[in-house]
């Protein structure tokens, strides 16, 4: 009989839930499509998928109903019609053994104290929806901030330049300072990049050696000088070729030429593996500078800029890197929409979690309300003994929380990793700060309807029940 209330809510949420997300599914579509230029957009519904989730639904349904349903069938008769038991032993709280001096505060608050310690089981159970709940917003905020955070390290720190001009030969002394009078230029630095193959003892990788003048201001290097000790590599690489600084690794560069060098570090950037070494290393080899890195000045016109550095002879692309993080910041509005729905969802779920619990904990004590309120303890003192209950269960499940959903948050961040974008976790100094501000918050509001039940509670018909 119990366990078919939690079958029958399990079911109508899961249907009810596939049917609004397969239409949210088709309105994502649509809006993904229509920024990406696509003119023809095709959805279609599968019903294994919507059956999946529908049973997804109906099992946790029957599993969050099956433990009350056997305690509840294990109540022998005699004893449901006695009314509520006591909940546990009286006697000093766990927090008042471990902290003395607690046990000298004021009757409220060692009341709330003990109230937490006496039923476990709740207290415990409303501590686990608070974590279910924080790791829910942290991992949706976390791929906010770690989107956000890594992108503008990639061109503040990493790329620093604000143009990348190609020429149709090598770069010249003289092509150099005709860029570098273009009005608007502030600095020019010639570099060469060149595709290789690094091969290891355990594998080989396909990637671009980049070449820059020690001391560039135009690449972000950790230390610079490991340029001319050697090979700098992408962090991905030293998993994939297995190698650690100062071991050997050979340079197969276009033309058949193999070039033997060691790693003298690796370099964290976001945003692809590539291989870095010194300029003047790639012109002993042949390589000649092929590309022009160039930093314009503070309030300079950058259409104009731009369309003079097109306009140089011998130019044969130009490219805006300041433009391109502009257009990863457009396209990654839609991922920012997506992220933010699912902060939406996050948050609504820890309401759900959070107003369930405290619900259930105001049924259950219906008698020891009662109690309270028939030795003239006014309903204002009985909410805010419950609200503070309430209030410091929240601060111990978001002080356990706040470790596991980092873990959970930097796990699922991983998991999106690859050699070409390294997806580590960042969280910037407030967000944590924030999303527990933010389940406080959740679990004040959460907590009125239940408050206002308390009103509703018929005291004389309370305690003749408990009399009888």
């Amino acid at each position: 009989h119990y366990l078919s209330y939690g079958l029958v809510l399990g079911l109508a949420g899961g249907i009810a839930g596939a049917a609004a997300g397969e239409a949210a599914a088709s309105a994502m579509t649509r809006v993904y499509t229509g920024e990406l230029g696509i003119p023809l957009a095709v959805t279609q519904a599968h019903p294994g998928t919507a059956a999946v989730a529908a049973g997804f639904a109906l099992a946790v349904g029957a599993l969050g109903a099956l433990a009350p349903a056997l305690a509840a069938s294990r109540v022998e008769p005699a004893e449901a019609m006695r009314g509520t038991p006591p909940s546990g032993r009286g006697g000093p709280s766990l927090a008042e053994r471990f902290v003395p001096p607690l046990g000298r505060l004021p009757v409220r608050f060692r009341h709330v104290l003990r109230s937490i310690s006496r039923s476990r089981r709740r207290s415990l159970s409303t501590v686990l929806g608070v974590v279910l709940a924080l790791t829910l917003i942290l991992v949706a905020w976390g791929m906010l901030d770690t989107t956000s955070v890594l992108l503008s390290r990639q061109f503040g720190d990493v790329d620093r330049q604000d143009a990348d001009v190609r020429l149709d030969g090598p770069v010249s002394a003289g092509a150099l300072r005709r860029i570098e009078a273009v009005t608007g230029v502030a600095a020019a630095e010639a570099a060469t990049e060149v595709p290789v193959t690094l091969v290891s003892s355990h594998d080989r990788y396909a990637t671009a050696l980049r070449g820059f003048r020690p001391g560039t201001t135009m690449h972000g290097f950790a230390d610079p000088s490991a340029l001319e000790r050697g090979v700098l590599l992408g962090r991905a690489s030293r998993d994939l070729l297995q190698l650690g600084v100062g071991d050997p690794i050979a340079l197969r560069l276009p033309g058949g030429q193999v070039d033997e060098s060691r790693v003298s570090g690796f370099v964290d950037e976001p945003l692809g593996t590539y291989a870095y070494t010194s300029l003047e290393r790639l012109v002993t080899l042949g390589f000649d500078p092929n590309q022009v890195l160039v930093r314009f000045a503070p309030g300079a016109d950058t259409e104009a800029t731009l369309a003079g550095l097109e306009e140089l002879p011998d130019v044969a692309a130009v490219t805006d890197t300041r433009g391109l993080e502009r257009l990863f910041n457009r396209y990654l509005g839609l991922f920012y929409a997506f992220v933010g729905t699912m902060l939406v969802f996050a948050a609504t779920l820890a309401f759900v979690i959070m107003f369930t619990s405290m619900s259930a904990n105001v049924a259950e004590r219906s008698v020891e309300v009662t109690t309270l309120r028939a030795n003239g303890v006014s309903h204002r003192q009985v909410a805010q003994l419950l609200r503070a209950e309430n209030v410091l269960l929240t601060l111990a499940g978001i002080a356990v929380g706040l470790p596991v959903a980092w873990i959970v948050a930097r796990e699922f961040m991983a998991a999106y990793s690859s050699d070409l974008f390294r997806f580590d976790l960042q969280l910037k100094p407030w967000t944590p700060a924030l999303a527990g501000l933010c389940l406080v918050a959740v679990a004040l509001l959460s907590e009125l309807p239940a408050l206002r039940a308390l009103r509703r509670i018929d005291l004389g018909r309370t305690v003749r029940e408990r009399a009888g």
